[in-house]
């Protein structure tokens, strides 16, 4: 995999991230494993072009939705193989709790205005919109700035927010109805 997203990343000089992935709902400790790994190749992509992963479906749960490549208990809770979202790739196993770098509202947006307050970033702060099959729809750069406003109003479906300053790199899923 990390062979791979280096080739895609230098032959097309594009970002990179893995939008589909998942394990079977009854292995919890394979699918914490295999996700662990697939954060940590997306991860070490050099020049931060690894974007992030996304997992597919985790809340299918089986006995309802038949799917059975999901992270959910019965119980309407997510199993321990979702805490390998938790992880900081840079501290190998080492669970990291932590409030999100940026807050974006109104997330589902739906009036074509985002607000994003990234008060943790400084200097030239760049923020992307990026679609799901990786195209940077969007892209606005801020200068010593904690707030911004972005027109999305001309987009509609799910995006990727990567918002990156020469210390901190965050992205979060966002929905523009």
């Amino acid at each position: 995999l990390g062979t791979n997203l280096n080739d895609m990343v230098s032959r097309y000089g594009k970002d990179v991230m893995v939008v589909e992935t998942g394990g079977l709902f009854d292995q919890v400790q394979n699918t914490f494993d295999m996700l662990t790994a697939v954060i940590q190749k997306v991860s070490a992509v050099p020049n931060n072009k690894g974007l992030g992963v996304m997992y597919w479906e985790p809340e299918g749960e089986r006995s309802w939705s038949g799917y059975s490549l999901n992270c959910w208990n019965a119980n309407g809770m997510p199993t321990a193989a979702l805490d390998a979202f938790l992880i900081d790739p840079s501290l190998g196993t080492n669970v990291v709790y932590s409030k999100p770098l940026v807050t974006v509202y109104p997330n589902p947006n739906s009036d074509g205005i985002l607000n994003i307050d990234f008060k943790d970033f400084n200097g030239k702060t760049t923020v992307k919109v990026i679609s799901t099959d990786g195209k940077i729809m969007l892209k606005k750069s801020f200068i010593n700035q904690s707030i911004a406003m972005l027109d999305v109003s001309f987009l509609h479906g799910i995006y990727v927010l990567n918002i990156s300053d020469k210390n901190h790199q965050t992205n979060q899923k966002i929905v523009i109805e």
